[in-house]
C-alpha cells in the first residue's frame, strides 16, 4: 500500500529516524509523538518482514538491511522535497500576466505610479494596460477594471474604491463675458461642457430633494483634464469632480446650495476560487493606496 498512512509515508519516517541518528530527534524534527513514531516503524517492518533498526544503547540504529534501504530510498526522498520546497516557492512567487483597465485620466493622474512601482516590484509579472475614454466594463478578457459602475454580473466583485463629489464652475474669462447666474434659469442657459452628451442632470437642492435640470450643451469632451482647459479658456461651464480642479485653477463654484449626485468608483475583477496571486497582489496595492482623498470640510 502507497497511500497516506501506507509505505511510502513510512518509509519517510523511517529515513528520518535513520538521519537523525534518534527517534527522539526524529518526532522532535516532525513533531509526532514518540508512540506514532514507535508504532508505525514497527508495522512497517512487520509489512515488509524485515528488522530495520535495532536498539543500541539508548537509541535505535539501522541494521544492515535498514541501512542499505535507506541508502537506496534517502536521496529520492530529498529531490522529491526539493522540487516540492521549488514549486511551493514559484506558487508564493508574484509572476504572471494581468489585463487592467483603466479611465484614461484617472491612471494618468493617480494610478500611473502606483502600476509603476508594482511592476519595479515585481519584475516577473507582465501586464497589458488598456486605458478608456468612456466608463469600461469587465470582459472575458479583462482581469481587472475601474469602472463607475458594477454592471449586473453576479460573478463579479465590486470593491469600492472612493466616491467622488462634483462642483459646478466656471472661470473668471467666463463670468466676465456671460455673467454669473444666480437661479437655476440662467444656470440652464449657460454655456456647458459635458464628458457625455447627456443635457438631462439631476440636480438637488439643499434639503436633498432632487430638482429637474437641462443643461444647454455646447461641447462634450470626454477628457476631464482638457474639459477643465475649455473651461479656463472661458468656452463654458461644467461640473467637475472635485478631486481634479486645480487648487490653483481661476474657476468660481456657480450655485453652491446645488449640487449633483455623487459617482463612486469601483476596483471590479472576476470572483474566483483561487485568485491568481499577481493579481490578488495588484488589488491588495491599489486598495492600500489612496487613489482620491475627499478635501477636508
Amino acid at each position: 500500500m502507497n497511500s497516506i498512512y501506507g509505505n511510502m509515508d513510512d518509509l519517510y519516517l523511517f529515513c528520518q529516524v535513520v538521519e537523525a541518528g534518534s527517534l527522539k530527534q526524529a518526532a522532535q524534527t516532525l513533531k509526532q509523538p514518540l508512540s506514532t513514531l514507535s508504532r508505525r516503524l514497527h508495522l512497517l517492518e512487520q509489512r515488509f518482514n524485515i528488522r530495520l533498526l535495532e536498539k543500541q544503547g539508548r537509541e535505535l540504529v539501522a541494521t544492515a538491511d535498514g541501512q542499505r534501504l535507506f541508502e537506496s530510498i534517502w536521496q529520492n526522498f530529498n529531490h522529491a522535497q526539493y522540487g516540492l520546497d521549488h514549486f511551493l516557492h514559484d506558487q508564493n512567487e508574484v509572476r504572471g500576466h494581468i489585463n487592467f483597465v483603466a479611465p484614461y485620466t484617472m491612471y494618468r493622474n493617480r494610478l500611473s505610479h502606483i502600476i509603476e512601482q508594482f511592476m519595479l516590484d515585481h519584475p516577473r509579472v507582465t501586464m497589458d494596460v488598456e486605458l478608456s475614454l468612456s466608463d469600461p466594463i469587465l470582459r472575458t478578457d479583462r482581469d481587472l477594471v475601474i469602472a463607475f459602475h458594477t454592471g449586473e454580473r453576479s460573478d463579479i466583485i465590486a470593491r469600492p474604491l472612493f466616491t467622488a463629489e462634483f462642483k459646478i464652475v466656471a472661470s473668471k474669462r467666463y463670468i466676465a463675458q456671460y455673467g454669473r447666474p444666480q437661479t437655476l434659469d440662467a444656470l440652464a442657459q449657460c454655456r456647458w461642457l459635458s464628458l457625455v452628451h447627456k443635457p438631462q442632470m439631476e440636480l438637488f437642492n439643499q434639503q436633498g430633494q432632487a430638482v429637474p435640470f437641462r443643461a444647454n450643451v455646447v461641447m462634450t469632451l470626454n477628457d476631464v483634464t482638457l474639459q477643465i482647459k475649455a473651461m479656463l479658456a472661458g468656452v463654458g461651464i461644467a461640473a467637475i469632480p472635485v478631486h481634479h480642479i486645480p487648487e490653483s485653477a481661476d474657476l468660481v463654484t456657480l450655485m453652491p446650495e446645488y449640487h449633483l449626485s455623487p459617482s463612486r468608483a469601483f476596483l471590479l475583477y472576476k470572483a474566483r476560487q483561487h485568485q491568481p496571486k499577481a493579481l490578488t497582489t495588484l488589488i491588495e496595492r491599489i486598495m492600500a493606496e489612496p487613489i482620491y482623498v475627499p478635501p477636508a470640510n
